[in-house]
């Protein structure tokens, strides 16, 4: 039993602050003790019967005054006699355990509803908008409210995480250095194991209750129930100050970013990037790219979300307009609810580069595709521009701006233009050598150059079926019939198809319903010429708007195709010069200029080697990764066709292999997907085609399940039934006043033994029993009795 401050003063045993005495009485009785009850009894018999016989003049009252007093001093005796002493403990507060959830799922950032959220903030005030779970739990513990602080004050608070451990103490020194400390990053959550394992390291001094501070997220171990049933057979009440917000499973994410990461200055960049949405069913969402150092945005679109579990991809496009390095950031708003927010933004870096694109344009005659495009080019800032035209006298190329007598003959001056475009000439003009010098300039690895043919109706490209330049056209020229070697006149509406929308050149517009509507509107051409069958490797750019070819598919009007390290433009028209009537000038040299832009990245992929990349560095379970090599060969580096190999080790043993396919129009950039690798880590290299030393590899890994994120939502549920099976109860984190009202008092903890206090030879003792004596003499005397 507690013992009263004056008690604890008589027996010497004092305390500090928050600590109390417990007593308990011992005796050391030599009797069994039927024996002493049959003694008592006859004693108090005797006393009783010996006053009631006495005589004398007393009244009722006196004699059972005298008889109280008689049976006091035979107490006194027989205490004396049992050598009666106190046992005495002193105490400390009573325990009170807190659990805190360290788990990964309390890492996460809740959007709360508008009235819980400011209940959140006036319970723990400067908290912040982005807190996580366990930031508001590291919150409450570190710098608690005043109805949270008053816990140190009537208990011995012990701290407890999943880890298990003997904890720490709440009012210790190091208590708040240890919370900082702690991160949300366990993969798993034993709650269940947690709270059992906090009781089992109180030594079996039961606390009076336990409050767990987590979402309810169990995972591993006994369950809730399990755990209630548990604690309700020991007696110790379970309490829940519950963190997070119901919904939290709803998430929007981006990745996959696809986009090229060199280009020339005022380029159209690309940017593709897919979009994963759980739980936000019919809601558009928006997606921006934006300048990191101006913060402007760059590029925007809209994705309308689809169903609870959404995923679709994106293009944006933005023009550059500055040289150097722009950071960009692609970013989707948070939305309300949302799971995590450093998802929703993406960031890449590309390298924007001012250097003149060198274009040698060759003519037979100076037909009007020939005299426009040369104006524009001469006049383009960008372009550095020579033309030879077959037909034209030596005085015209000594006069001329940017015209020469002849194409070069050597190939290290042919070699130095990154784009040569042959219009309707004729080969016969050429020197053997010269044309098998442009294949090469084409195919070669080290040069990776780009050749643009323009269809006419006298040589190209049926002229051509017998020349070392028949290899780079992207159909069988030998095909091309004699009957349509002058091609077809009538209306020919240029219509670009899926993957010519998505060429660099043919962005009229930065907006692709712009873009769609500027093409629709161009003016029709009068003339095209019919083309053999394609070969495999041909992407058709643009059609035919009616006509058909044999085969019922439509007439191809531009083909591109890769030819070696190098790009092939054909164009199966000569008419473009009319896309600049009706105020069409703007598109006819977009178009033109892009083009060529396009055509000459392969002067910006030769300064730099091959190399393979992931997407991301770390993939959680059964997410897709995706490998991306970029095929910048050097001198002498042999160049793949339309895919190569890459090989995938697992922890430096397993292998296999993956098929990166060329991706569209973006140069030597391959791509391809790997799905269901197993956990582990990873490195990935290219292995066909041989590249030189140092071998093009990428790291990546793949994490072991983690069921923390798997179910995020709170069990709120399941931490009321326990609580309520416990005796306990269940609290938000604005309700720790309530919690505080509610916890039980709890027993108090011994923490040391005193030596026993003995009671039967106490000086105290002996003035009782003598001074019940003497009063009983007294009170007999002056009755006048014996």
């Amino acid at each position: 039993m507690d013992v009263p401050f004056w008690l604890q003063r008589w027996i010497g045993a004092g305390t500090s602050p928050g600590e109390g005495v417990a007593v308990k009485l011992n005796a050391h009785w030599p009797w069994p003790v039927w024996v002493t009850i049959v003694a008592v009894l006859v004693l108090f018999v005797f006393v009783i019967r010996l006053y009631r016989r006495e005589e004398g003049e007393i009244s009722p009252a006196g004699r059972a005054g005298l008889i109280a007093i008689r049976l006091a001093a035979a107490a006194v005796v027989l205490a004396m006699l049992g050598q009666w002493s106190l046992t005495i403990e002193r105490t400390g507060l009573p325990t009170l355990a807190l659990v805190c959830d360290d788990s990964a799922s309390m890492a996460l950032q809740d959007q709360y509803p508008e009235a819980e959220r400011k209940l959140l903030d006036r319970a723990l005030a400067d908290l912040g908008k982005k807190a996580g779970r366990f930031e508001i739990v590291r919150r409450i513990l570190s710098t608690p409210p005043d109805s949270a602080a008053q816990w140190s004050r009537e208990y011995r608070v012990r701290v407890f995480f999943l880890e298990g451990g003997r904890g720490f103490d709440w009012n210790s020194a190091g208590a708040k250095r240890a919370l900082a400390e702690v991160q949300p990053v366990r993969e798993t959550s034993p709650l269940g194991e947690a709270v059992l394992a906090s009781l089992d390291s109180l030594r079996g001094t039961p606390p009076a209750a336990v409050v767990v501070f987590s979402d309810g997220v169990c995972n591993e171990g006994p369950d809730w129930k399990e755990t209630a049933a548990e604690l309700q057979r020991r007696g110790t009440p379970l309490f829940f100050v519950a963190v997070g917000s119901a919904g939290s499973n709803r998430d929007i994410r981006l990745t996959d970013l696809r986009m090229d990461d060199t280009v020339f200055l005022h380029d159209v960049v690309f940017a593709d990037v897919r979009i994963v949405a759980d739980g936000y069913s019919d809601r558009t969402v928006p997606i921006r790219i934006v300048d990191e150092a101006t913060n402007s945005t760059l590029a925007s679109s809209e994705v309308a979300v689809k169903g609870d579990s959404f995923a679709g991809s994106v293009r944006l496009a933005f023009q550059t307009d500055r040289v150097g390095t722009l950071d960009l950031r692609i970013e989707t708003p948070v939305q309300t609810g949302e799971l995590r927010e450093e998802n929703n933004v993406l960031r890449r870096s590309i390298h924007v580069l001012d250097e003149p694109i060198r274009v040698l344009y060759v003519e037979r005659a100076p037909r009007f595709e020939y005299r426009y495009l040369r104006n524009l080019l001469l006049r383009e800032p960008s372009v550095s521009l020579d033309c030879v035209l077959q037909s034209a006298d030596p005085e015209y190329a000594a006069d001329a701006k940017g015209v020469l007598p002849g194409v070069p003959m050597r190939r290290d001056e042919l070699w130095r233009y990154d784009v040569i475009m042959l219009g309707d000439v004729d080969p016969g003009w050429f020197p053997r050598s010269t044309l098998e010098d442009i294949a090469e300039f084409v195919r070669d690895s080290g040069k990776s150059g780009a050749v643009l043919f323009i269809a006419g109706e006298q040589f190209m490209p049926a002229a051509f079926r017998d020349t070392p330049l028949a290899s780079l056209l992207p159909f069988e020229s030998e095909q091309v019939r004699p009957a349509d070697a002058a091609g077809k006149v009538g209306p020919t509406r240029v219509v670009p198809t899926e993957i010519g929308m998505g060429s660099p050149g043919m962005q009229l517009a930065l907006d692709p319903r712009q873009n769609a509507a500027i093409w629709e509107s161009l003016p029709d051409l009068y003339w095209y010429m019919p083309l053999g069958e394609l070969k495999p490797g041909a992407r058709v750019l643009t059609v035919h708007g009616s006509e058909r070819r044999w085969n019922g598919d439509p007439v191809p009007l531009i083909v591109f195709q890769y030819a070696g390290g190098g790009k092939v433009l054909f164009h199966a028209i000569d008419e473009t010069w009319r896309w600049r009537y009706r105020g069409g000038q703007p598109w006819f040299s977009r178009y033109w200029v892009q083009t060529l832009r396009f055509l000459a990245r392969g002067k910006l992929e030769r300064e730099r080697g091959t190399t393979l990349e992931t997407n991301q560095r770390v993939y959680r379970p059964g997410e897709p990764v995706i490998l991306r090599a970029v095929f910048r060969p050097g001198e002498g580096t042999p160049v793949p066709g339309d895919a190569l190999t890459v090989v995938l080790e697992r922890d430096g043993a397993a292998r296999s292999q993956l098929r990166l396919e060329r991706r569209g129009l973006a140069g030597h950039v391959f791509e391809g997907r790997a799905e269901a690798l197993l956990p582990g880590g990873y490195r990935a290299w290219i292995a066909a085609p041989i590249v030189p030393e140092p071998l093009p590899a990428a790291n990546f890994e793949v994490q072991p399940p983690r069921r923390e994120m798997e179910e995020p939502e709170p069990d709120f549920v399941g931490m009321q039934e326990a609580a309520k099976t416990t005796g306990g109860a269940f609290f938000r984190p604005w309700q720790l006043s309530q919690l505080s009202r509610t916890l039980p008092p709890g027993q108090s903890v011994a923490v040391e033994r005193l030596p026993p206090v003995s009671l039967w030879n106490r000086p105290g003792i002996l003035l009782l029993l003598f001074g019940l004596l003497t009063a009983e003499w007294l009170i007999r005397k002056s009755r006048g009795l014996a």
